[in-house]
This record gives C-alpha cells, sequence and structure tokens, in this order.
C-alpha cells in the first residue's frame, strides 16, 4: 500500500523508524530549496513506539544529538511519519548556518534520510558505529563529540551507579 504525500512545513516533528521496531524523533528546522531542496533537521536522544505523539516540551537541548542538512525524500513521503507542529527549536545551534546562507549554501553538506536512519540505529547500538569506509563518519554527524554513543554509555552507566 503506497503512502500519501506529506504536509510537512517548518517545526514539524517527525518519527524515524528504526530497525528494532521503535522510532527516534525529528523537527524540521528550515526548509533550504537553495541547499539542493534540503531541509535543515534536528535529531534528538528521544526514542517511542511508531504512532506516539511527542510533546514539544520533549525537544529539549540536551537531548539534541544532530543538525544536518537532510534529503526530502523520506518526509514527502510519509516513512517519517508526522507527530506535531511546534516552533522550531534550537537552530541557533547549527553554527554554521548564517555562513553558508551568506555563501548561497555553496559548501553545505546534504546528507541523505537515509543516512541519518543509518546514524540513528548506529547511535542506539542497533548497527556498528564505524562500519563506513571512513570509520569516523557517524562522528562527522554529531553535534558535539560527547554525544559520541560509547562516551554515552559510559555516561549513563556512571549516573546508574551514583543513583545505587
Amino acid at each position: 500500500m503506497a503512502r500519501r504525500k506529506a504536509k510537512w512545513s517548518e517545526g514539524s516533528v517527525f518519527l524515524v523508524p528504526q530497525s528494532d521496531g521503535l522510532c527516534s524523533v525529528g523537527q524540521v528546522l528550515k526548509l533550504t530549496p537553495e541547499a539542493l531542496n534540503s531541509a535543515v533537521c534536528a535529531f534528538y536522544d528521544i526514542r517511542v513506539k511508531p504512532g506516539i505523539g511527542v510533546s514539544p516540551d520533549k525537544l529539549s537541548a540536551d537531548k539534541l544529538i544532530s543538525i544536518q542538512f537532510t534529503t526530502l525524500d523520506l518526509l514527502n513521503s510519509g516513512i517519517w511519519a508526522l507527530v506535531a507542529q511546534c516552533a522550531p527549536k534550537h537552530l541557533e545551534r547549527m553554527t554554521r548556518l548564517p555562513s553558508l546562507e551568506r555563501a548561497s549554501f555553496v559548501g553545505a553538506h546534504i546528507t541523505g534520510s537515509g543516512i541519518m536512519m543509518e546514524f540513528l540505529d548506529a547511535f542506539y547500538g542497533l548497527r556498528a558505529w564505524d562500519d563506513y569506509a571512513d570509520p569516523a563518519y557517524f562522528d562527522k554527524l554529531l553535534l558535539t563529540q560527547d554525544k559520541k554513543p560509547s562516551r554515552l554509555i559510559l555516561t549513563r552507566i556512571a549516573k546508574a551507579r551514583e543513583l545505587g
């Protein structure tokens, strides 16, 4: 059965299906047709079951793991399902955006939506993190290196020990 074309816009909150049946959460921050008809999307360390709504309050800066120019195919097709609408959050965290806009997006790197799905699977340990020709490829998609999964897992273990 074919999916209907989704009607998304800046601020749309969407779910990215993952290989274990859960979904990661993202938000469209800015439409950038000048950058090969892409959109700036934020991806969060938030996972939910398919079809579950996500409160915009959950989209906090500390949960942000990546902001990328992303292809629109999986948004347009509805594979990335829309679950909420709110003002775009955290666009200021993409610090290279103003200089790219001034340069008419020359030098912008657009990441395929399928790659972002693989990145999120790797972030949650559902596939290898360093399985690309450039083993640091996924590292470069992180907003900050402290979000790298191995460090994140160690931090979570340490916090769990503190809590007893």
